[in-house]
């Protein structure tokens, strides 16, 4: 019955065949042999090419990566000096560019954002919005210089409308589950310069996420609108395959994937005799067992035999 559902199920051109070592076209023949697909249908994808993917979101996010040149703290406090002076001249439209530039920055970071400088950045940002009028746009700023600094408290220095809308009455916080995988990370990563073990609730809105990498920290922005899992694919460890031998652990691999194959909608994982289907409906993934691993072979009783008589004779000794 599931080999037929297999056989039917409407796989595209391409499907990849992850595995682990070995070589590719023998897998991919392996998997033909046993699905009846032809091979031209499938494609074989080192796990290496999937450990090299960028870090991507599932769930309810967008992630926008850093488009420019690395940045530092030190640069966004320019940034932020260079704002201010131009506010203190009254020179409300240079205030905004140099804000928005500081914006920008804080998503190229390669060092672990400064809170309380970010969050400034976004206090002024909702002040300058809220003297245009645009008061929305003001308080999804204020909100976000709050979820960066809890601590952040207004200005006397800047516009009163601003202050309005800074101190009225917000509706009540809508959390969400932002998690990891792998959550066994050496650093990092962190969400507006807090770090994340395993899981963190946070408000929706934007976020700042941070991350390790072999080229040191990377920055994005994080536009969190429900329950969100953030996949590093480079931070998987061998051997991460075996995993779908044991249908708890199932869900990481299923992550990886979707992560690192962001257009799939199925794909195979051979690993060690065993073979197994993932598809992917929208942020459903499923998993069918197609050939399960092969039990251990045992270990030869003569083998066994000569082990247990060194043993006895060492004890003889002692």
């Amino acid at each position: 019955m599931v080999v037929l559902w297999i056989l039917t199920y409407p796989l595209l051109a391409g499907t990849p065949v992850v595995f682990d070592g070995g070589s590719g076209a023998e897998v991919v023949s392996a998997v033909a042999a046993r699905t009846g697909l032809p091979p031209s249908q499938l494609s074989a994808v080192s796990l290496d090419t999937l450990l090299q993917a960028t870090p991507e979101v599932l769930g309810d996010a967008v992630m926008r990566r850093c488009a420019r040149s690395s940045s530092s703290n030190e640069v966004v406090r320019t940034d932020l000096t260079r704002a201010e002076i131009a506010w203190a001249q009254a020179d409300a439209l240079n205030t905004m560019d140099h804000l928005d530039l500081a914006v920008a920055r804080l998503g190229c970071l390669t060092e672990v954002v400064e809170p309380r400088v970010a969050s400034r950045v976004f206090l002024l940002r909702g002040a300058l919005l809220a003297q245009r009028g645009d008061t929305d746009a003001a308080r999804n700023e204020f909100r976000t210089a709050r979820f960066l600094d809890p601590a952040v408290a207004w200005r006397d220095d800047l516009p009163g409308e601003g202050r309005v809308v800074f101190e009225a009455p917000a509706p009540p916080e809508i959390l969400a589950s932002v998690r990891v995988l792998p959550s066994d990370n050496a650093s990092g990563p962190w969400i507006d310069g807090v770090e994340l073990d395993d899981e963190l609730r946070v408000p929706e809105g934007l976020h700042l996420a941070q991350y390790s990498s072999v080229a040191g920290i990377q920055s994005a922005w994080l536009s969190v609108g429900g329950d969100t899992l953030l996949v590093l694919p480079g931070n998987f460890h061998r051997p991460v395959v075996q995993r779908m031998a044991v249908p708890e652990d199932q869900g990481a691999v299923e992550a990886l994937l979707a992560a690192a194959l962001p257009e799939m909608r199925a794909a195979y994982v051979a690993h060690g005799g065993g073979l197994w289907l993932i598809t992917r409906d929208g942020h459903d993934t499923t998993t069918t067992e197609i050939d399960p691993l092969p039990p251990p072979e045992p270990e030869p009783e003569g083998r066994g035999r000569k082990k247990k008589k060194k043993e006895k004779g060492k004890t003889r000794r002692g």
